[in-house]
């Protein structure tokens, strides 16, 4: 990621971004909001020469230990880059193709489906849902209080 001010962009509602293809469709909210958003977008895409409507990729964070005290009230960048690594959040790379582009979403708590079974619940990684995660807790069982 490139650096650019404001490096965030605070919205008082939720906005909703649709997706298909990897492309970013439209946003959805209240109208000054939304405005707000896509404005972001290309203002961020100008600055870089870069696509402004696209979603690279998306991962969970995975660090259970992660220190989740800072508030994105007190200190939005300190939030954004704390959090990263916690499970609790679900990112989504986008505005440039090309990993992990300039603007991410961040999404508190989701539940995440894979091959029918949640590997994420909440917010919460499903250690016992897969056996590849339990025999790595047998290997490891001081990982267990982490989950």
């Amino acid at each position: 990621s490139k650096v650019y001010d404001p490096p965030n962009l605070p919205i008082a509602s939720q906005v909703v971004a649709h997706v298909t293809r990897g492309r970013i469709e439209r946003f959805d909210g209240p109208d000054e909001d939304a405005e707000a958003v896509r404005a972001h977008y290309e203002r961020v895409a100008r600055l870089f020469g870069i696509e402004p409507m696209f979603v690279d990729s998306w991962h969970q964070g995975l660090h259970p230990g992660t220190d989740t005290s800072p508030m994105p009230e007190e200190d939005l960048c300190l939030w954004g880059e704390t959090l990263f690594t916690s499970p609790q959040y679900l990112h989504f790379h986008t505005c440039g193709e090309y990993p992990p582009g300039e603007i991410c979403w961040m999404v508190e708590s989701p539940t995440v489906e894979l091959d029918g079974r949640n590997l994420y619940e909440n917010g919460r990684i499903q250690v016992e849902a897969f056996e590849v995660f339990r025999s790595c807790l047998d290997q490891h069982p001081e990982l267990r209080a982490l989950f």
